[in-house]
């Protein structure tokens, strides 16, 4: 090639890729521009409260960060912004990215590896073993707002995170009603104090749960956690029981026809379990008869003394506890019988004595007629309705006060519920503060023609067309190369 055409094809290839370039980089600055995924604020989070580096929230409870994109905080972030008309909580989460920030170690760990198997276990144990305290979160500018629009909308759902994080991981305590006309008809007073005392066991665990967790907290006029505890387990054992006995040996019934009809479905279920449990206890008799003895010992059961071995095998061993606990269990049930059976003696007004006899005759069974079968069946309903309606009048007062001093007990664990509330507010306090959940106001990032992000848009975008443009000359270069060539060997 002569020295003249080869400094043509330097300035050409000069010129050429210039304007490859200059072409590059007016594109990349127009797509760099109008592109507004680069406009975003940006604002960080930090935890610091207990339980937050091994993802534990202060409520006990497994910390998801992404409740921060659920409807009701970015509904209520929409709303302070006044941006709930123009922007969706759809459009607004599809432009929120929040981001977990790893330990630098850590991020060198994951990318350090010698194989594929490799860099999978060592990204499975870091992901899934650590728990971010501190987390990036963006919001992209899809929407065209303004710099002060942007950075407040940000704030808006950082602050609406902030008091969603506090109402959905604090501890509370609740005071559910169980008195008066809250109750359907169908809930008798057992059944109130049933679940008056199922509750109270709740709270009960769950203050002993609070002493574990923190022993020193106290509260002026109240005290701690555990003088809660105490102060619940004194109204179980004293008070509902109190009211318990009452229902019992009053036969304290809105409906006493109805209550004779547990009574007697109670003693009917019982006296059934009472004849298996016979049946059972007689069978382990004749297995324990049947084993040789060599030494004569007697166990007491709840009515007759059982001659057994005292040197036995395990087996023996097992069946002599199996025969121990079927009779306590025959003890049990009786003892739930005669309870029962007591209950209905005091709605029909009937003498124990003679309901002995009775018992001889039915079996202990006091049901109500069918009625409509017999003219005596007939009687005895009208018998038994007389009765109810009778003791319905005479226990009237009584269940007036009943009534009154379920409504104080109430009151009573409502007031140790309120105060059970303060203590847990003093925790969260200490829990969920400035100190232990810190958010930082937004920042506002803009596209920028001397930044890095625009070089690298630079790069994306004139990069391949300057080097299309290089392909395109040496591709003419050898082409009049080889033209050359042919007219020389002409």
């Amino acid at each position: 090639m002569k020295k003249s055409n080869k400094r043509s094809w330097i300035r050409i290839f000069a010129v050429v890729l210039a304007a490859a370039f200059i072409a590059g980089a007016v594109l990349s600055a127009v797509l760099f521009k109008v592109d507004p995924s680069r406009t975003y604020a940006r604002a960080t989070l930090q935890m610091t409260f207990n339980g937050a580096a091994d993802g534990i929230a202060p409520n006990g409870s497994l910390f998801n960060i992404g409740e921060m994109a659920s409807d009701r905080v970015l509904s209520a972030a929409l709303e302070a912004a006044g941006l709930a008309g123009q922007i969706s909580v759809a459009a607004l989460r599809g432009s929120l990215y929040i981001q977990g920030s790893y330990p630098a170690d850590m991020l060198n760990q994951v990318m350090s590896y010698e194989s594929l198997m490799d860099f999978t276990v060592n990204r499975e144990v870091t992901v899934n073993d650590y728990h971010p305290t501190q987390f990036m979160v963006n919001l992209y500018d899809d929407f065209g707002l303004t710099k002060a629009q942007l950075t407040g909308l940000l704030d808006s759902v950082t602050k609406a995170y902030a008091d969603d994080f506090a109402a959905v991981y604090s501890l509370s305590v609740s005071a559910p009603a169980y008195t008066g006309v809250l109750f359907p008809e169908e809930i008798d007073y057992a059944q109130r104090i049933s679940v008056l005392e199922t509750n109270v066991d709740q709270l009960t665990a769950y203050a002993q749960a609070m002493t574990e967790k923190d022993p020193s907290l106290t509260v002026e006029g109240i005290g701690g956690f555990s003088d809660i505890a105490v102060r619940l387990t004194n109204l179980r054992e004293n008070d509902l029981e109190t009211l318990s006995a009452r229902v019992s040996a009053d036969a304290l019934s809105m409906d006493v026809s109805r209550l004779l009809s547990q009574y007697n479905y109670q003693v009917q279920i019982s006296t059934n379990q009472l004849d298996a449990q016979k049946a059972r206890l007689d069978r382990l008799d004749k297995l324990i008869a049947s084993y040789d003895k060599n030494e004569v010992i007697y166990l007491s059961t709840t009515d007759s003394l059982t001659k057994i071995d005292g040197n036995s095998s395990q087996t023996y061993d097992q069946l002599i506890d199996m025969r121990k606990q079927t009779a306590e269990g025959i003890t049990q049930i009786q003892a739930r019988i005669d309870d029962y059976t007591s209950r209905i003696n005091v709605i029909l007004g009937v003498d124990e004595t003679e309901q002995a006899d009775s018992d001889t005759e039915n079996g202990g069974l006091l049901s109500l007629p069918a009625g409509g079968e017999d003219k005596d069946q007939a009687g005895e309903q009208d018998d038994l309705e007389d009765a109810a309606a009778e003791a319905q009048e005479l226990l009237r007062e009584k269940t007036e006060a009943f009534e009154a001093a379920f409504t104080a007990v109430v009151a009573k664990r409502d007031g140790i519920i309120a105060d059970f509330g303060t203590l847990l507010k003093a925790f969260n306090d200490l829990q969920i503060n400035s100190a232990t959940f810190t958010v930082t106001s937004a920042k506002y990032f803009t596209p920028r023609y001397l930044s890095s992000a625009f070089a690298m848009k630079v790069l994306k975008t004139a990069g391949p067309i300057c080097a299309l443009a290089l392909m395109g000359c040496l591709t003419a270069l050898i082409i009049s190369r080889r033209r050359e060539e042919k007219l020389n060997n002409a």
